[in-house]
């Protein structure tokens, strides 16, 4: 069992018109008693007047200690998921992407910027924020 103080802080950001099964995943994966992370908040529908929804973003983005991007087959083109990326690189917040645990790895096309593309599998999730270098390099 991990101690919830030492549960990484996690943003997760994903394609909210076509991955939205996978945020139940992952919230579902996020309260196993061996699961190296919390979910702080995730992906947000836009919300008029832009400066303000933005802003808000930024601000929980801010308070997570590492983003999570679900990579689906259509991801990369996710105006949301740009947005997000494009916050979170620009806060200096660490990033790790996973694919889409139903799809294959070859469909699921990596972000820009969004650090590297990992498979989701669950030993695999742990070694790898285990490993991760949290300091980011721009």
């Amino acid at each position: 069992m991990i101690s919830p103080t030492s549960k990484k802080r996690v943003f997760i950001c994903y394609d909210l018109v076509n991955d939205t099964k996978l945020i139940d995943f992952v919230k579902t994966q996020a309260k196993l008693l061996d699961s190296p992370f919390t979910v702080i908040d995730q992906s947000r529908k836009w919300e008029p007047p832009e400066k303000e929804w933005r802003e808000r973003l930024k601000k929980t983005i801010s308070f997570a200690e590492l983003v999570f991007i679900m990579v689906g087959k259509k991801t990369f083109k996710a105006p949301n998921v740009l947005e997000e990326v494009e916050i979170a690189y620009n806060l200096g917040k660490p990033m790790m992407q996973f694919c889409d645990p139903g799809a294959k790895f070859s469909e699921c096309k990596p972000i820009p910027k969004a650090g590297k593309l990992y498979q989701w599998e669950w030993e695999n999730l742990k070694t790898a924020m285990k490993n991760f270098n949290y300091v980011v390099h721009r």
